[in-house]
């Protein structure tokens, strides 16, 4: 007797405030996506549906600053939990009667987005993320490294702007979420092991790209303190041995405009700025079946892809629940020599 493969249902959860809606909304739903950024302020998601009946026109026209909490993934499966967004647009259209419901994973009724300027000396990052989350009633996520702030101004920026530019400065990536303020170390999520391995039949469609422009050799910092004219400088080497063929970086050097209290706070930076450029040594994007563990942030495998083949940090990652075409999902990936483990 022939074997009968497994079948697997595609499914969404959606709860509008404390109320369960997926039972009443799926009939009416197109596609419902969830847009997950390593880099991003945000996440997002969008609900689109029909509106044949006129419902969200009136009865069912959704409250701006509402919270709406997804999951997705597969029956009888551990769902993705998309988290809590706030609804912050609403679209109406016609014809076809269609309503496109978009929500951001920061609070629109936050004041987290109004410009400001601050002063901060003698300080820490933690110290600062810290008071910046108590502020707004968020709780600090994620293991901050005890480094040493003399002097930085926050000068007429919204305080997501402002710890999303130090906290790129110091090797960080922020996303704020209705109840967190989430910091990730970005070279531990390089030097973490891959959740995932793909070959080529496990792909849609795919596409590497791999290129030299503006990827460097090297990287340095140098800046003169005001009060004693102490010079601080720091030099920080690239690898060029992640390269399938020929060159890896150019010739050039990444100079780094950056205040810099001692040695350590400057190659901290330097560091920081060349991964953060060598990163997009290699990129990529792929598109395949459904799979709750390609999030932003994780890695993957990549095998089979000739001299691309190997480990991928995963930047972005979007997954789309469609009434047509069931559970996809699409990620954006990236590799410097830390990725790709020659660092």
């Amino acid at each position: 007797m022939a074997q009968v493969s497994a079948v697997i249902t595609p499914i969404f959860t959606l709860f509008y405030g404390q109320k369960d809606i997926t039972h009443d909304i799926a009939p009416y739903v197109l596609s419902v996506t969830y847009t997950d950024s390593l880099k991003s302020e945000s996440d997002e998601i969008d609900v689109q549906v029909e509106d044949t009946a006129a419902l969200w026109r009136e009865a069912w026209y959704p409250g701006k600053g509402d919270m709406l909490m997804l999951k997705l993934g597969y029956q009888g499966e551990t769902l993705l939990d998309c988290g809590a967004f706030s609804i912050d647009e609403i679209e109406l259209s016609a014809p076809p009667d269609t309503v496109s419901i978009r929500g951001v994973a920061t609070s629109v009724n936050s004041a987290l987005r109004t410009a400001s300027s601050e002063g901060y000396e003698e300080t820490t990052l933690d110290a600062i993320a810290s008071r910046i989350a108590q502020k707004h009633g968020l709780k600090l996520v994620g293991q901050i490294k005890p480094i040493t702030i003399d002097r930085v101004t926050q000068y007429a920026e919204t305080d997501v702007g402002f710890l999303k530019r130090l906290a790129s400065e110091y090797g960080y990536a922020l996303k704020v979420t209705t109840t967190n303020l989430v910091f990730s170390h970005l070279p531990t999520l390089r030097s973490n092991a891959p959740v995932k391995r793909l070959t080529p039949q496990d792909v849609a469609h795919w596409s590497l790209r791999d290129t030299i422009n503006r990827i460097y050799k090297d990287a340095s910092v140098s800046h003169q303190k005001s009060q004693d004219k102490a010079l601080i400088t720091a030099n920080v080497a690239g690898n060029d041995s992640a390269a399938p063929r020929g060159k890896s970086t150019s010739a050039d050097t990444l100079k780094v405009n950056a205040r810099a209290a001692d040695e350590g706070n400057a190659q901290v930076k330097a560091e920081a700025a060349l991964d953060d450029h060598n990163e997009y040594q290699q990129t990529g994007s792929l598109s395949l079946m459904g799979n709750p563990q390609l999030i932003a942030g994780n890695k993957i495998t990549l095998d089979g892809f000739g001299v691309l083949s190997g480990e991928w940090l995963i930047t972005r990652a979007r997954h789309t629940f469609d009434r047509a075409s069931g559970y996809s999902t699409e990620i954006e990936v990236g590799r410097g020599p830390k990725t790709a483990g020659n660092r």
